[in-house]
């Protein structure tokens, strides 16, 4: 049964708690924003319950796949969470020595289990635009003793200029494209060509994973000596918007795609795209 499974869920997410402090709080925060309580409460309460939980979630500890993760509100939970996008991990075989670039890092969902897995012989480049999600990313990897990932507060765009950031109502929601008015900030947005060649990286991309609410062709657009030299593999979730220009984008680009059914099954479109590769491989 469903409510089975969800149940399930929620007491992973309970037990996930670093110590008994932690785990009475995720325990009120789970109970507060699960979907058949928020399903059926009126609407201010719902708000009322989201923000209570949010306070709670801070300074938070939890133990997902042998990694700690500190959180920044309710959604973070859940994001962190090996049950959100289970899926993706059959479209990223990183192996050690492996260079990876995660865009839209959040709080390093994927850059703190892939730096385990690329070793210290490989690297990953951590971009995240919301400064609150980026210092507590900055403070996972240190808890969690991955050194060799570099985490940046600059958003991947086109090319270099300052930008509008939108931070949006949770931490995974942030944006620079879908422009909804209300609060913002100003960051740097930096095409990664030229940000790699200022860094020297010295080591081909590999992978390439975006996630960056509705602004992955800006990203795409900056990366295009990336694209054409390395031919790294993409992760790229793509906005209803975004497919026709995006596919097209990707056509001139030599590469080839597939759209991960999965994604679909849950609201989202993730896109994996390749050069010169057999898909089967994966």
């Amino acid at each position: 049964m469903p409510e089975k499974r969800y149940l399930y869920k929620y007491i992973s997410y309970i037990k996930a708690g670093y110590n008994l402090h932690n785990k009475l709080r995720l325990a009120i925060i789970v109970a507060f924003t699960n979907y058949i309580v928020l399903g059926k409460v009126p609407g201010s309460i719902g708000k009322i319950l989201i923000g209570v939980s949010n306070l709670l979630s801070q300074g938070v500890t939890v133990t997902m796949n042998r990694l700690l993760y500190n959180l920044v509100d309710y959604t973070s939970l859940y994001i962190c969470s090996p049950h959100f996008e289970d899926w993706a991990w059959d479209y990223l075989p990183v192996k050690e020595g492996d260079l990876f670039i995660d865009i839209g890092a959040h709080l390093g969902k994927y850059s703190l289990p892939i730096a385990r897995a690329v070793g210290d012989k490989g690297s990953v480049i951590a971009l995240e635009a919301n400064s609150k999600n980026h210092d507590c990313l900055k403070n996972n990897v240190g808890l969690n003793n991955l050194h060799y990932i570099t985490v940046l507060n600059i958003a991947a765009w086109s090319n270099d200029e300052n930008l509008e950031f939108y931070p949006g109502e949770s931490s995974g929601t942030g944006s620079i494209n879908n422009k909804t008015g209300g609060k913002h900030c100003e960051i740097s947005g930096r095409s990664l060509d030229s940000l790699l060649e200022e860094m020297a990286v010295g080591a081909p991309v590999d992978w390439i994973k975006i996630d960056v609410e509705g602004a992955e062709l800006e990203v795409l657009k900056g990366a295009k000596k990336i694209l054409c030299i390395d031919d790294p593999k993409l992760l790229v979730e793509v906005t209803e918007d975004n497919e026709v220009e995006f596919e097209h984008y990707m056509h001139k680009q030599n590469y080839h795609y597939c759209i991960i059914p999965e994604s679909i099954r849950v609201g989202l479109k993730y896109y994996y795209c390749w050069k010169n590769e057999d898909l089967q491989a994966l």
